[in-house]
């Protein structure tokens, strides 16, 4: 929904914004202007955000259970204003350790996996500009693997 006004015979659009039951801002809309020469020009734009992988993994060899650090994932905003301030949270999966919970890049860390298993969890990141406007990331899945000791064979 916007609303179009023309002002000084320029084309003024207003827009929207959306809070959900969370009171989470998703969607803000932008105050544009066409100038004279017919140019759309933004002066405040939505806030989104993004990760730089969706997937990431971690491997280790051991024939004890060992904890795996996965990552680095970073977490970008789209528009909005800054400066930024980021919040990551695990939405799925065994309970692994965020490293770096308020860092735009952190990694993760996985309970002790067993030897040859693997142990998944999910992530997000929310983005907060300076105008409080908050996007979350997509989720990144990461995955700790513990491929199990290696036997060397000796020769006598």
């Amino acid at each position: 929904m916007s609303d179009v006004r023309t002002l000084s015979g320029r084309s003024v659009i207003l827009g929207l914004a959306i809070r959900d039951a969370g009171n989470v801002l998703r969607e803000v809309g932008g105050a544009f202007i066409r100038d004279a020469g017919g140019v759309l020009r933004a002066f405040f734009s939505a806030l989104q955000a993004s990760l730089d992988q969706a997937e990431i993994y971690g491997y280790t060899l051991s024939y004890a259970p060992i904890p795996v650090t996965v990552g680095p994932v970073s977490a970008s905003p789209i528009g909005g204003s800054g400066p930024y301030s980021y919040a990551w949270s695990q939405v799925g999966g065994s309970d692994w350790t965020i490293t770096t919970p308020t860092g735009a890049s952190t990694t993760f860390t996985s309970p002790a996996v067993a030897a040859t298993a693997t142990l998944q969890a999910y992530f997000r990141c929310l983005v907060t500009d300076a105008t409080g406007g908050q996007a979350y990331t997509g989720n990144v899945l990461a995955s700790a693997t513990n491929l199990g000791g290696i036997d060397v064979p000796v020769f006598v």
